[in-house]
């Protein structure tokens, strides 16, 4: 990015709210900062927070360098931050009365990219155990999708123990490590 920057110049400002906080761009800061510059171009967003933590949610989920943990995350965040703001439709609401101010569940997984069912199983792995969750997120194993949305499902010893036994090497597949877990 650096190198980009320094022969063409920056393509897109970074985004900061009203309180100087950065919402989107986190690399392109840093390049300017690898560069010596000391000032970037940057759009002011003047916004409460539930709408800058959703355009730090929406940058990272569409960026699509996230972890199936990670992008999991991102999705239930998103989710809680729209429907804080009023902008998604609730078990119970009447959808058939439907106007273009909410947004269902098809609707959200639409625009980033996937089908309502892709969606519902990333989201599935946001249901990880919080400790499972922050042991595998930086190993290999998180770029598991399939066995990730099924240990999802298992109870939290289980998780547990399929994660035991695949950080500390002693099963080398999901397959193994579900097996000696149950």
């Amino acid at each position: 990015i650096s190198e980009s920057i320094s022969q063409i110049g920056l393509i897109s400002p970074v985004v900061i709210d009203k309180n100087n906080i950065l919402l989107c761009g986190y690399h392109r800061y840093l390049a300017y900062q690898k560069l010596g510059l000391d000032k970037i171009p940057s759009i002011v967003k003047d916004v409460d927070k539930s709408v800058s933590e959703l355009v730090e949610v929406d940058e990272n989920l569409k960026r699509n360098e996230l972890n199936h943990i990670e992008t999991a995350d991102h999705i239930l965040k998103r989710e809680e931050l729209l429907k804080e703001l009023g902008m998604l439709y609730e078990r119970g609401d009447n959808q058939n009365n439907m106007s273009d101010e909410k947004l269902t569940i098809a609707d959200i997984a639409d625009s980033i990219g996937l089908s309502k069912r892709s969606y519902q199983k990333r989201k599935q792995i946001s249901k990880l155990n919080p400790e499972v969750k922050d042991l595998l997120i930086e190993t290999e194993w998180a770029d598991c999708f399939e066995e990730l949305v099924k240990l999802s499902t298992e109870e939290d010893d289980i998780q547990r123990l399929v994660c035991d036994l695949l950080i500390t090497g002693k099963c080398k597949t999901w397959k193994m490590a579900f097996f000696k877990a149950k």
